[in-house]
């Protein structure tokens, strides 16, 4: 059998300087390619992060305004369907709500019984407000009270991302109708 038909190498050749030049440059990568990866690798993970913790922020005022129009909603139609009044109550200092729906907590008197529920909102802020997301009148709690005639004691409570001061959601109740609904704050006291 001839030398260049030989599917594998011959091991008893020796190794010539010559073919070493020549795979040098064939396997691996370079100080400076190396570099340059870990660059781009390095600028995608700080785009990833900034979006993930304004995401973050954003999910965390949408749960929080899910769960108080919830809530609200919930009393509204108790109150219409057993004709006794139900009451929501926000504490903008604790950012904290409560609710005479869970049987627990009752309001009377202006007050809330000492055993009253609060469920606590994480990372975000309550805050007075009027319909247009602009700062309200600083007290404590904002009371909604929902009539078995369907009308509420309207009002407005702005929820904010703890650290995000010029936008947030504005929920709204109707007093009329005792309908809440929700407005999305690109600049406060622009709410739409």
């Amino acid at each position: 059998m001839r030398e260049s038909q030989r599917m594998t190498p011959s091991l008893s050749e020796e190794f010539t300087l010559q073919q070493a030049k020549m795979r040098k440059g064939v396997g691996g990568f370079s100080l400076i390619e190396l570099m340059a990866v870990v660059a781009i690798i390095s600028i995608l993970v700080g785009i990833v992060m900034g979006g993930q913790s304004q995401l973050l922020s954003k999910n965390k005022v949408d749960g929080a305004v899910e769960r108080i129009k919830s809530t609200m909603v919930a009393a509204r139609l108790n109150a219409l369907s057993t004709g006794v009044t139900q009451y929501v109550g926000i504490d903008v200092d604790a950012e904290a709500y409560v609710s005479s729906l869970d049987g627990i907590s009752t309001y009377s008197g202006g007050a809330w019984n000492a055993g009253a529920a609060w469920t606590k909102l994480e990372g975000v802020n309550l805050l007075n407000s009027n319909a247009k997301g602009q700062a309200g009148v600083a007290q404590q709690y904002e009371l909604f009270s929902f009539s078995s005639r369907g009308t509420a004691a309207g009002g407005s409570i702005l929820v904010q991302a703890v650290g995000a001061a010029k936008t947030g959601k504005v929920i709204i109740v109707n007093g009329i109708t005792g309908r809440s609904r929700t407005e999305e704050c690109a600049d406060l006291g622009t709410c739409q």
